[in-house]
């Protein structure tokens, strides 16, 4: 007989935590029935994830006020299915959900973190708070803590969780989904106006703070300034409100702007190179180990896993400097036509798949609930 999870999430929107749940319950699972409960919308990843078969609620659940009536409709949720675990996502579903859970005297309970650090003034007040109140809860809620990357895990050791209970999955990728696809490549640059020789950065992130754009927009000033022609692709959500930005830094006509796609593939297959300009708060950014199984190299910023995920393989900088990342993206542009940039996109690509595969995660999840229910 199947047993039982219940995933809580904050929401099913376009993040890097709601992939992961997708990636790691899409499929037929013969040992596990899987549930999901939004604490606020479908968002994203809801449509996708009944398409799939898995039975999924929301329960909308504002993000900025904790109603009590909406609080006990998760009980109720919970009461009906009955499951044998309960495996929450991210700060907000981590207390909530699992204190509904306690409640309902539900011992097996799993937290996920997802967050590297949380810095005050960058990171928001409330998610803060709650990141420390859970800290505290930590030792009476959760059998079991996964964090997403070694730097979360760290990171919330010293903050006081229970680090006994703590672990670390890694984010894990089907190789098969993201790989190189060379007529989707000259399709998406024919589209967007990028000649085969023109040297094509992208940044995969949503419009938010901790992305940093402002940095990235700096650092690109500087290339712009030292002749380098290139062409500069930003995705994600609210990504076109950067527009005067852009203007304001006269980068007009080098950068082109899309909003959340629903598959990356084809922005991806299209790139030279992938830069990701985060100032914090990253834990395990997805979408470095996605442009790296689409053979394309990395820049990012030393935040969360990055330097784990990118190794010697690309290169790493310190968070808001514009003038160590101008000079990487400048290093990166000299090194494409040289016969070391097709080995790099080779041994990029093996070794996400080696080491952050997605069987490996499932595998590692399914020990983890196991261990928790026998």
């Amino acid at each position: 007989m199947k047993r039982k999870i219940l995933h809580i999430i904050s929401g099913l929107g376009d993040g890097g935590a709601e992939g992961v749940l997708y990636r790691l319950i899409k499929d037929k699972d013969d040992l596990h029935e899987h549930h999901v409960l939004s604490l606020t919308d479908f968002g994203k990843y809801g449509d996708a994830l009944r398409a799939a078969g898995v039975d999924v609620h929301a329960i909308g659940l504002s993000r900025k006020k904790i109603k009590l009536s909406k609080f006990i409709e998760l009980i109720k949720v919970i009461k009906e299915l009955e499951p044998d675990l309960i495996q929450t996502w991210m700060y907000h579903a981590d207390l909530i959900g699992g204190s509904a859970a306690k409640l309902l005297r539900n011992s097996n309970i799993v937290w996920n973190i997802r967050h590297s650090d949380l810095i005050p003034g960058e990171d928001n007040r409330l998610t803060i708070i709650i990141a420390k109140i859970s800290a505290f809860f930590s030792y009476f809620i959760p059998k079991k803590i996964v964090c997403c990357a070694e730097a979360a895990y760290n990171t919330h050791a010293e903050l006081g969780y229970k680090k006994s209970v703590m672990s670390v999955i890694p984010n894990g990728f089907d190789h098969e989904r993201y790989k190189r696809q060379h007529e989707l490549s000259d399709e998406f640059r024919k589209m967007h106006g990028v000649s085969k020789s023109e040297f094509f950065i992208g940044m995969v992130a949503r419009n938010a703070p901790q992305k940093d754009h402002l940095t990235l927009f700096r650092a690109l000033k500087k290339v712009k300034d030292s002749n380098l022609s290139f062409k500069c692709i930003l995705v994600g959500h609210e990504v076109p409100l950067l527009v005067d930005l852009a203007v304001e830094f006269g980068l007009k006509d080098e950068l082109i702007f899309l909003g959340s796609q629903r598959d990356v593939t084809p922005v991806l297959s299209s790139l030279d190179l992938h830069v990701l300009s985060s100032s914090h708060g990253e834990g395990f950014p997805n979408v470095l180990a996605e442009a790296m199984l689409c053979g394309v190299p990395c820049i990012a910023t030393n935040v969360g896993d990055s330097l784990n995920i990118i190794g010697d393989l690309g290169i790493v900088v310190s968070p808001k400097d514009a003038n160590s990342l101008a000079d990487a993206i400048g290093r990166m542009a000299t090194m494409r036509n040289a016969p070391a940039w097709s080995e790099k996109q080779r041994l990029g690509r093996e070794f996400i798949i080696n080491e952050f595969g997605l069987v490996k995660m499932k595998e590692q999840y399914r020990s983890l609930w196991k261990n928790c229910m026998d």
